[in-house]
C-alpha cells in the first residue's frame, strides 16, 4: 500500500466561489496539480494516482445510476454508510497506518473533527484507493450516507 502524503495547510480554502461546483474544481485543479508535481515519477503508485486524478478532473455531480452526488455528509452520517457496508474502523486503520508527523496528525483532525465530510476532499480522494474503493463506490457511499 502506498502512502500519500496531505499537506493539509495547502489545501484550498473557500473563498469568493459562484457555487459548490466551482469551489470543487478549484480544489481538484490544486490537489491534481500537487500530487503531480509530487508523484512525477517518483513511484508507480504516485504516477497511477496522479493520472486518476486527472482523469477524474471533470467531475459529474451524478453517478453512473444518474443519482445526485452529494458534495458532502455529516460525520454521523459517513460512519453509519461505512458501518452499513461492512467498513466500520476502515478509515481510522487507513489513517492509522500513515507514518507519524504533522500530515497523520492532521488527516486525524481532519476526520474527527470536521463538521462536514466532503465527498471531493483531497484526503477522501487519496483514502479511496487506499480503503480499496472506486471513485463509483465512494459515490454511492455519500449516496447512502445522505439518506440516513
Amino acid at each position: 500500500m502506498s502512502t500519500v502524503s496531505l499537506d493539509i495547510a495547502a489545501l484550498p480554502q473557500p473563498g469568493p466561489f459562484a457555487d459548490d461546483a466551482a469551489y470543487l474544481q478549484h480544489v481538484l485543479a490544486t490537489a491534481i496539480s500537487s500530487w503531480q508535481q509530487q508523484y512525477s515519477g517518483s513511484t508507480r503508485a504516485g504516477a497511477v494516482l496522479a493520472a486518476r486524478l486527472a482523469a477524474n478532473a471533470a467531475i459529474d455531480p451524478s453517478n453512473a445510476s444518474g443519482q445526485t452526488v452529494p458534495l458532502e455528509v455529516t460525520p454521523r452520517q459517513a460512519e453509519l454508510a461505512l458501518l452499513a457496508a461492512g467498513m466500520d474502523g476502515a478509515v481510522d486503520a487507513a489513517i492509522a497506518a500513515m507514518p507519524a508527523g504533522p500530515a497523520k496528525r492532521a488527516a486525524e483532525i481532519t476526520w474527527r473533527r470536521s463538521v462536514a465530510v466532503q465527498r471531493y476532499h483531497p484526503m477522501i480522494v487519496a483514502l479511496g484507493p487506499q480503503l480499496g474503493l472506486t471513485s463509483e463506490q465512494i459515490d454511492a457511499l455519500f449516496v447512502a450516507a445522505k439518506g440516513l
